[in-house]
């Protein structure tokens, strides 16, 4: 399995200075420790202000977890790897032409996965949608795409930013995807019925982690799984109605139900405990995988 990121005429990164004064590995850990810290701190901060508005709550927590991820790996770039300049860059979030492309290829790119997996699904059984349109739904709308937003920005920044980074340079990409693969299904372990690790929607969530890790390792950016990372979440919660992880809270202006086996559909947790989700995950991955492979292009 080619894990390797592959040259990009667009894509240069900063350069070195000098070699980092301790192993990545350590770098790594420092990293998770402190992320679980900021993490602990942002929702104890958001929902302590916010705390007769949960939504309003989460979608701080969210905001201001990203935010201060974001502060913390620009200071450890300065304190471990010697990094003064390009912080940002060096993170997977340069400024420049490829953000707002790489993040609208990801996102219709993510928005199309749902897509072809709400139809396989419908085609064997059925899907149904109810819309509701009222001034109150619409203010929750705006509630909900800022959570969904800033959600799947924190978890990118959290999952395939800096830790990450520094395992894939401690262990190679493989293992470095691996383990933040396995860390990204168990996160959502706990969320609403979720069938432990062996269900479909441990693996599927895996696959989904293996996918946004390719994605950033293909492009050195977050841009792009951020970009497919928020519009499936975005298609599936928003747009169609169903449960995102087990979580309804995004069905708002649609509220949608598919009918089926429970194998394929995924039940109560949603499309992504069943197994159409898991057989167009996998040949997303092929893709993922193998487009580019052998091209040789400047660096």
């Amino acid at each position: 399995m080619d894990l390797e990121p592959q040259p990009c005429q667009e894509n240069t990164e900063p350069e070195l200075n000098g070699d980092p004064p301790i192993h990545a590995i350590f770098r790594f850990l420092i990293a998770a420790v402190i992320t679980w810290l900021a993490n602990w701190a942002a929702g104890a901060f958001a929902f302590g202000v916010f705390r007769h508005h949960l939504l309003i709550a989460d979608v701080a927590y969210r905001a201001v977890g990203a935010a201060l991820l974001i502060g913390i790996y620009s200071l450890l770039l300065t304190l471990l790897d010697h990094r003064d300049s390009n912080r940002l860059a060096w993170q997977g979030l340069p400024l420049d032409r490829r953000a707002r492309r790489q993040f609208l290829a990801g996102l219709a790119f993510g928005m199309l996965l749902i897509a072809i997996c709400v139809a396989l699904v419908a085609s064997s059984g059925g899907y149904q949608a109810r819309f509701t349109i009222t001034a109150h739904t619409l203010r929750l709308s705006v509630e909900v795409l800022s959570l969904l937003l800033t959600g799947a920005l924190l978890e990118e920044v959290m999952f395939r930013g800096y830790p990450f980074q520094r395992l894939v340079e401690a262990v190679g990409p493989l293992w470095a995807v691996t383990v933040a693969s396995a860390l990204f299904a168990a996160a959502h372990l706990g969320n609403p019925n979720a069938s432990g690790v062996l269900s479909w929607a441990f693996f599927n969530t895996i696959a989904i982690g293996v996918l946004l890790a390719v994605a950033y390792l293909r492009t050195r950016t977050l841009w792009l799984p951020f970009g497919i990372h928020f519009g499936w979440n975005f298609a599936l919660g928003f747009v169609f109605g169903l449960p995102v992880s087990g979580l309804s809270d995004f069905s708002v202006l649609v509220r949608g139900s598919i009918r089926g086996r429970q194998w394929l559909t995924g039940g109560s947790y949603g499309l992504e405990n069943g197994g159409a989700a898991a057989i167009l995950l996998a040949l997303s991955l092929l893709v993922a995988l193998t487009v580019g492979k052998g091209k040789k292009t400047r660096a």
